[in-house]
């Protein structure tokens, strides 16, 4: 479905000369990913709504979204399990903000944030298989995963002091799941090389 759509979009391009023909596999692939995107987002969004969430998940997707492309970290092997995996990510992390005792939320927040920023700092980035980084992108990811993970930890305390607790537990969820996917990465890595 997505790729029958992007492969129209793409043609529509080509028609009205935006883009060259020679390069439409290039953004065929481009708009395939970025219809992924826009349909999670809007499952993500629609979810939030739904379980009374919203502002949790807005916060949720914008820390996760600033964060992941610079820390990297595990990636499904096809499109398919990427996106079953992703909304089923989706779907317990909103259910998580729905149902997460008052009482725990900070302690779990505190916890998420501390993990997380140790994991990224340790390890980000953590390079996809398909998209090896030279030494100088490492250097470079690393520094806005670092920058990036040290404002959103910024933030969470900042809600914690302010006793905005959702709010702190949306932004250290997102940090965390960013260093569950580092961490994955990271074994994933160490198990290849071992054998």
């Amino acid at each position: 479905m997505m790729e029958r759509l992007a492969e129209r979009i793409t043609a529509k391009l080509i028609s009205t000369h935006t883009i060259d023909s020679e390069d439409q596999e290039i953004y065929q692939f481009g708009v395939v990913h970025l219809l992924y995107q826009i349909f999670f987002v809007a499952f993500a969004l629609a979810g939030g709504l739904l379980l009374k969430v919203l502002p949790e998940t807005v916060l949720f997707l914008v820390a996760f979204f600033s964060l992941r492309p610079y820390a990297g970290g595990w990636h499904a092997s096809t499109q398919g399990k990427c996106t079953l995996i992703s909304y089923g990510i989706a779907a317990i992390v909103l259910s998580s903000f729905r149902l997460m005792p008052e009482a725990a939320l900070l302690p779990v927040s505190i916890g998420q944030m501390l993990i997380g920023l140790a994991a990224i700092w340790r390890w980000a980035p953590m390079e996809n298989p398909n998209k090896p980084l030279d030494a100088e992108e490492i250097v470079h990811y690393r520094r806005y995963a670092r920058i990036i993970t040290g404002l959103l930890a910024a933030g969470t305390a900042f809600t914690v002091a302010m006793q905005w607790t959702r709010t702190g537990y949306a932004i250290s969820t997102a940090v965390f799941l960013s260093a569950v996917l580092v961490a994955l990465a990271r074994v994933q890595k160490t198990k290849y090389l071992s054998s």
